[in-house]
């Protein structure tokens, strides 16, 4: 396939607009009571940026609308949770399997070796324990031979559709996408406990247990609410984005300056 080569000039523009959007709606209201819909962003930051950048993108953004928002009390949690979430979906958009399991097995290890956390419901960890144990199955199906007879299968599924429905090489894309925003939000719950129980932002911030307690529930809860409406708006906004920057002749992620 033929090779793109970004322009110099996209890393920082597009740097400059997720931050900007990052910022706009981290200062909305909150559209489950819990959070504001900056989350809806992290897979697009770390699929369009990469992780590095994503993960800068987000944090500058998130630091500048909770400080106007008037949650500077959880700023360190949140931007580090929404960081973590934009460059986990850079990685996994990568491929960068090493990377992606070593990020999240050390948030979760360093959680579950804390005392508190065998307090907290073990239902509120499915989403990070789901996350880990799909990672084998994203491997497998992303190696080259499954991704080969992928291909074969759909041109055949492609010529025995209707012809409104040919032409449209990159169906894998509403997958990716899913994908980046699963692991963008299960990487980012995961990050907020590593910051409150590990790393003792409770203590900080006065939380006993009882109260740390009903803050894991509420996250959890807010959280799968949070995953179903970024798995539906990057599946469905991805591809259209991606497919657009590829056209105009910008390779994602930009940070790479190349891609295929």
């Amino acid at each position: 396939m033929e090779e793109l080569e970004t322009p110099s000039h996209a890393l920082p523009l597009a740097m400059a607009f997720f931050t900007s959007l990052h910022f706009l709606l981290a200062v909305l209201p909150a559209p489950f009571g819990f959070r504001h819909p900056s989350f809806l962003l992290l897979p697009f930051e770390g699929v369009v940026l990469g992780p590095a950048a994503g993960a800068l993108a987000a944090m500058l953004g998130a630091s500048a609308g909770y400080l106007m928002s008037g949650e500077a009390d959880w700023l360190p949690v949140l931007v580090f949770s929404e960081a973590v979430g934009a460059a986990a979906a850079g990685l996994l958009f990568q491929r960068r399997w090493k990377a992606l399991t070593g990020l999240l097995a050390l948030m979760l290890g360093a959680y579950l070796a804390h005392p508190h956390a065998w307090h907290m419901p073990i239902a509120c960890l499915l989403l990070p324990l789901l996350a880990i144990a799909c990672l084998p199955i994203a491997i497998a199906l992303s190696s080259p031979p499954f991704l080969a007879r992928g291909r074969e299968l759909l041109a055949s599924l492609l010529n025995a559709l209707p012809e409104a429905f040919h032409g449209r090489e990159r169906l894998g894309l509403p997958i990716a996408m899913a994908a980046a925003a699963f692991y963008a939000l299960s990487t980012d719950l995961i990050a907020r406990a590593f910051m409150l129980v590990p790393l003792a932002f409770h203590a900080i911030l006065g939380l006993g247990l009882p109260g740390l307690l009903s803050w894991w529930q509420l996250a959890c809860s807010a959280t799968r609410l949070e995953l179903l409406v970024a798995v539906l708006a990057s599946s469905i906004c991805g591809p259209v984005a991606l497919s657009s920057l590829r056209h105009k002749g910008f390779e994602c992620p930009l940070a790479s300056g190349r891609g295929s």
